[in-house]
């Protein structure tokens, strides 16, 4: 049964708008999730999942949107693009021959 204080119906939106790329939507649903109980650090948490299942595209595309939030807080996101951008540096770039 949905109640007034029931958190759940705003975090699932919440997550299927940050996988679909709708980053202030998905926000915005968070927030009212906050409101009714959720926890950041489960917020957190969430994205952090989201994040890290997302290809690489959506990866760059979450982090930096995260990281103009609070860069702090998602460091993470940051760690993960700079680690990503050295993996592929480092491989493919030799000729083939």
């Amino acid at each position: 049964m949905l109640t007034p204080k029931d958190f759940r119906p705003c975090t699932l939106l919440g997550a299927v708008n940050m996988e679909i790329r709708n980053y202030d939507l998905g926000r915005s649903w968070y927030d009212k999730a906050i409101e009714r109980g959720y926890s950041e650090r489960a917020m957190d948490d969430e994205l952090r999942s989201i994040f890290m299942r997302a290809e690489k595209s959506r990866q760059d595309e979450m982090g930096e949107y995260l990281l103009k939030i609070d860069p702090v807080r998602y460091s993470w996101a940051k760690k993960k693009q700079a680690s990503a951008k050295k993996k592929s540096k480092g491989s493919g770039n030799a000729p083939k021959g």
